[in-house]
C-alpha cells in the first residue's frame, strides 16, 4: 500500500469478502512527516465491512462512521487519525460482546463516545488527542466494566466529565493529562474524585512533586 498513489474507495469495496477477518491499514513510521493518507472516500459517509471481521486497524479512516458495520465478532478496533464524526449511531444497538480494545486517538472530528453498554469485555479504551471530544458515554448506558484496565483520554481538552467508573473494579490507569476542561470525575455514587477542587488539588500536588503519577485513595494510577 505504501507504493500506491491515492486511491478512491467505494462504500462496497469489502462487500463480497465474506470471510475477511483482518484489516490493517497503518501509517508508516519511516518518513511519516511527509506521508499523506492514500485511501480516500470523497462524498461517502460509511463503508460496508464484513461481519466476520475480528481485527480492524485503519489509520486515517476516511469515512464518517461505522454505522453500517455489525461488530459482533470484532475484538480490536484501532482507528487513529480517523475522519469519523461518530463511531456509530446511539440507536444502532451494536453487539460489542467480543470487543476488548478500542483506540480512536487523534480523531479530531469525534465529539462523543457512543453507547458502550454491550462491551462488557472491554479492557483498553484509548481516545487521546481527540480535541473536540466533550462527552464519553451517557451515564444510563454504562454497565459493569469489570474487565476495563486502562482509559487514556489525555489531551482531550474539551472533555468536561468522566462518567461513573465505580464498578470498573480492575481499572489500573486513568490518564487525564492535559484535560483542561475537566471539572467532574464520576458522580455522587462513586468513590472517585467528584469536583473541580479535587482535580485542582491533584494537579497542584503533581506540580510540587514533579511526578505525572498521583495516588488517589481507593484508586490506582491517576494521571493529570
Amino acid at each position: 500500500m505504501s507504493q500506491i498513489e491515492e486511491l478512491q474507495l467505494c462504500p462496497y469495496v469489502f462487500e463480497n469478502m465474506f470471510n475477511l477477518r483482518y484489516i490493517y491499514f497503518y501509517k508508516p513510521e519511516i518518513g511519516k512527516e511527509d506521508w499523506n493518507p492514500k485511501l480516500l472516500a470523497n462524498q461517502v459517509d460509511s463503508v460496508s465491512l464484513p461481519n466476520k471481521l475480528r481485527y480492524l486497524c485503519w489509520d486515517y479512516f476516511p469515512f464518517k462512521s461505522l454505522s453500517s458495520f455489525n461488530p459482533k465478532n470484532l475484538i480490536v478496533l484501532k482507528i487513529q487519525y480517523g475522519n469519523m464524526e461518530e463511531l456509530w449511531n446511539e440507536d444502532d444497538n451494536m453487539d460489542l460482546i467480543n470487543l476488548k480494545e478500542i483506540n480512536i486517538s487523534n480523531c479530531n472530528k469525534l465529539r462523543k463516545i457512543p453507547n458502550l453498554s454491550g462491551a462488557i469485555n472491554l479492557e483498553l479504551l484509548h481516545c487521546s488527542n481527540c480535541e473536540r471530544l466533550f462527552q464519553l458515554w451517557d451515564e444510563d448506558n454504562h454497565r459493569d466494566f469489570v474487565n476495563l484496565r486502562e482509559i487514556n483520554i489525555s489531551n482531550c481538552t474539551n472533555l468536561r466529565k468522566i462518567p461513573n467508573l465505580s464498578r470498573a473494579i480492575n481499572l489500573e490507569i486513568l490518564n487525564c493529562f492535559n484535560c483542561k476542561s475537566l471539572v467532574q470525575l464520576g458522580n455522587e455514587d462513586d468513590h472517585l474524585l467528584k469536583s473541580k477542587e479535587d482535580l485542582d488539588l491533584i494537579r497542584e500536588r503533581r506540580k510540587q512533586s514533579n511526578n505525572l503519577f498521583a495516588t488517589v485513595q481507593k484508586y490506582p494510577r491517576f494521571i493529570l
